[in-house]
């Protein structure tokens, strides 16, 4: 992913830690991911074992609600319902995914 720079090594990781044992607390999937990533980064990088823990269980809660599907149906189904002929629409983003799916 272009959001997590450790992707493949935390997918890794994940896989490698349910051949053993199934994941079945959020303390089983941090462990996961510990295992790859360190607990602390240079200052401003983001990429200490926190900040990367919030972009895998965000990741994880975008797959799960299938937020990209909705917001897609919400901007092509529905915005062009309710917007006037040379109307404006005004999206706030909050994640790199939703900032894609808006400026198309």
């Amino acid at each position: 992913s272009l959001d997590e720079p450790r992707a493949k090594s935390i997918a890794l990781s994940i896989l490698n830690h349910r051949e053993r044992a199934p994941l079945q607390t959020t303390q089983d999937l941090v462990q996961a991911v510990a295992a790859v990533v360190p607990e602390f980064a240079r200052k401003g990088r983001r990429m200490g074992r926190t900040a990367t823990l919030a972009r895998v269980f965000q990741s994880l809660r975008i797959v799960v609600n299938q937020e990209d599907k909705v917001l897609t149906q919400a901007l092509m189904e529905m915005c062009p319902a309710l917007i006037k002929p040379g109307g404006r629409l005004v999206v706030l983003s909050y994640h790199s995914m939703e900032d894609r799916a808006t400026k198309r």
